[in-house]
């Protein structure tokens, strides 16, 4: 991956990180003194990302896609989770997120490790 395209990579996330920041604050100033953990932190997956990208140069495009996805579903799920606990109800299938994530996560991981 060239340098020009980590710099994208770089910019990207720094505007995932920031959407995340303000939709969590904005959504929780109109939820009437209703706060949730999973909202409040779900900036923490795109900040995860930016510091991967920081940290591995060389970048395995296959591992680094999926790890992307795994991300984004984190942060999905957060983002759900947190605005069901806002608005005061449950839901099993947001589980389904927590499962996808960590599945491509894990083979993430494989095809990183198998280069």
């Amino acid at each position: 991956m060239s340098t020009l395209d980590i710099k994208k990579e770089q910019a990207r996330f720094y505007i995932y990180t920031l959407s995340c920041i303000i939709f969590s604050f904005i959504y929780e100033i109109f939820s009437h003194g209703v706060l949730s953990f999973y909202m409040i932190l779900s900036f923490i997956f795109p900040l995860i990302g930016l510091i991967d990208i920081l940290i591995l140069k060389k970048i395995n495009i296959k591992s680094h896609n999926l790890f992307k996805s795994s991300l984004l579903t984190f942060t999905l799920y957060f983002i759900l989770k947190g605005i069901l606990e806002i608005y005061g109800t449950t839901n099993k299938l947001i589980s389904f997120y927590l499962i996808f994530g960590f599945s491509l996560l894990i083979i993430s991981i494989y095809y990183y490790l198998k280069n």
